[in-house]
């Protein structure tokens, strides 16, 4: 068969779920385990290395713990509204500010990954406060973690003890990094109305995830399969779209992108999506058996 014809008509969105769709009249999962050569991944991914973004939204309250006190903030993660602190004690945060996500390794902040621990599983651990008390709590286990605050700064007895908490159930733990690039495209792959989809994250296939696609005679959710691929059939020409929503896990660092600003912490998940866009100019009469 020849190569069917497409022309593009691209739309990367980020907001953050970690679950794509894929619609289609009939989908086979993709098959093999390997990763795309970058070479291959530079031809599909046209829209950019799918990095989550993110700005500073301001402050939503603050709680006092007598001498150490805690500054409640929000931020924006491509559109989802989220609960975070802030990592380093002594920088400034300014409105707007621009941030990526990073793992906490590659932010290079002291002891990051046992503070993004404190973030991933504070709610896992013993009682957890009210909101905002919770929120100061986990702030302040993580200044004390990277070094820029000791225990004894906190004169609130609750929170002082929700703090020591809190560390001795860090004690040796590491949060595992969890992605913080997440790419979907779609494809046209034969003259048959044939899409594949793939998805990325990190670089590396995501396996098992839903992704919805729909176009000509087509509405379906299929799962990507070990390469990070699914395919779906549609029955006309016309414009397929692919959507996958996921989540941006706790814990992630959001660096500034301003030498020398503030970087954040996501204390919750965040929601993300991502979506393709792929017109199919003609689909061939498929022929009898």
């Amino acid at each position: 068969m020849r190569q069917g014809t497409s022309r593009r008509v691209r739309r990367a969105t980020v907001l953050a779920v970690l679950a794509v769709v894929v619609a289609g009249a009939g989908c086979t999962p993709g098959g093999g385990g390997r990763s795309p050569s970058p070479d291959a991944q530079a031809a599909w991914f046209r829209t950019g290395d799918g990095q989550v973004t993110a700005r500073y939204a301001g402050e939503h309250g603050w709680v006092p713990a007598g001498g150490l006190d805690a500054t409640l903030f929000g931020v924006d993660v491509e559109g989802s509204s989220a609960d975070a602190v802030c990592v380093e004690r002594y920088q400034w945060l300014e409105p707007d500010q621009a941030h990526a996500a990073r793992a906490p390794e590659e932010a290079g902040i002291d002891h990051g990954g046992r503070a993004a621990w404190v973030a991933a599983h504070h709610g896992e651990v013993g009682t957890p406060l009210a909101p905002d008390q919770e929120q100061a709590a986990v702030q302040l286990a993580a200044w004390i973690v990277v070094g820029d605050a000791t225990p004894d700064e906190i004169a609130d007895v609750a929170l002082a003890a929700r703090v020591d908490e809190l560390l001795a159930a860090s004690e040796g733990q590491v949060a595992p990094s969890g992605p913080t690039r997440v790419q979907l495209a779609a494809e046209v792959v034969d003259d048959q109305g044939t899409v594949e989809v793939r998805l990325l994250a990190d670089g590396e296939p995501m396996p098992g995830e839903r992704v919805a696609v729909a176009g000509p005679g087509l509405d379906e959710v299929v799962r990507t399969g070990a390469d990070g691929t699914a395919r779906a059939r549609v029955t006309g020409p016309g414009d397929v779209t692919a959507r996958w929503d996921g989540q941006l896990a706790p814990g992630v660092v959001l660096e500034p992108a301003d030498a020398g600003g503030q970087a954040l912490m996501t204390i919750e998940p965040v929601d993300l999506v991502r979506t393709d866009e792929v017109v199919v100019d003609a689909v061939e009469a498929r022929r009898a058996a």
